[in-house]
């Protein structure tokens, strides 16, 4: 069964203060707004309530709704990311996470290494 590997840009099991306020606020850092789920998953928007603390207490009170911020699974031995700002994402957030896409497969990683984009400049796709 796959599991949630980055959660609001952030591996699951960094617990940091950044990631912490990172995910408390549904941010993500890939685009610098608030998770939209990759602008393709409104449909799994959730709806928070005050009756519903179980919920609540992982989020700032002002935030009513939150899309789940899956940016990556892993199933078996590889990981999958599953968003599309999180897919093409091509910055270096605080030194965090690193140029190549650490959650590219083997073969992906490979392909874009070989491709000797210049680096220190900014790739649009």
């Amino acid at each position: 069964m796959p599991t949630i590997f980055e959660l609001f840009g952030f591996p699951l099991h960094d617990r940091s203060e950044i990631a912490d306020k990172t995910r408390r606020s549904a941010f993500c850092p890939f685009m610098e707004d608030r998770c939209d789920g990759g602008g393709n998953r409104n449909q799994t928007k959730i709806y928070i309530n005050d009756k519903d603390l179980a919920l609540a207490q992982f989020f700032n009170k002002e935030i009513n709704t939150v899309i789940p911020g899956i940016c990556s699974i892993t199933a078996g031995e590889d990981t999958w990311v599953v968003c599309p700002r999180r897919l093409f994402a091509a910055k270096n957030i605080n030194n965090a996470i690193p140029v190549v896409n650490r959650a590219f497969q083997t073969h992906e990683r490979d392909i874009l290494l070989q491709t000797e984009l210049p680096k220190d400049k900014d790739v649009g796709i």
